[in-house]
């Protein structure tokens, strides 16, 4: 039987995150500099005390996106100017993207929106900001880094997390 030697390659350089498809988030932290995670889980599940296990299905798209950028970053103030204009008016919204260029992970939200601004502190070294961003509309696919993913799989993703928003459309 004979292996196959996988070589996997991760670089964060090449993680790219994306407001409205065309405006680049850059100036990003050591570390964790972006974290994704989805607000309800997929099932709840409950048993009765005869061991009989149901589970509900929840259909909810909704996913939180924590950015950690540098206190000098310039999309800090493309982020608070987004979260000024949205909080006065209540209409801005914007296409979401967070993509592994080296990989298959792809986050895709149609409509996002600045939840939360961040802390400001100020120190002898530079700090960081922690934007906090809802994505509703949003399709996630954690994929690995064994190859670069191609524009057929980034297509069937994004079509995938566009599918409950085409559903009430007709």
């Amino acid at each position: 039987m004979s292996r196959k030697t996988i070589l996997a390659t991760y670089s964060p350089e090449d993680v790219t995150i994306s407001l409205a498809g065309m405006i680049p988030v850059e100036g990003y932290t050591e570390g964790t500099f972006v974290s994704i995670s989805k607000d309800t889980p997929y099932f709840t599940t409950k048993e009765s005390s005869d061991g009989v296990v149901s589970r509900v299905a929840h259909r909810s798209n909704l996913y939180t996106v924590q950015l950690t950028l540098m206190g000098t970053s310039e999309s800090n103030q493309i982020l608070t100017k987004l979260a000024v204009i949205d909080n006065n008016t209540h209409i801005v919204k914007f296409p979401f993207i967070v993509k592994d260029t080296l990989g298959s992970t792809l986050l895709f939200s149609t409509s996002s929106w600045i939840e939360t601004s961040p802390s400001t502190d100020y120190s002898i070294s530079v700090d960081s900001r922690i934007w906090t961003i809802k994505c509703a509309n949003a399709s996630l696919t954690v994929g690995g880094n064994e190859k670069e993913s191609g524009l057929m799989q980034d297509a069937i993703s994004t079509i995938a997390g566009l599918a409950p928003s085409l559903r009430t459309m007709f």
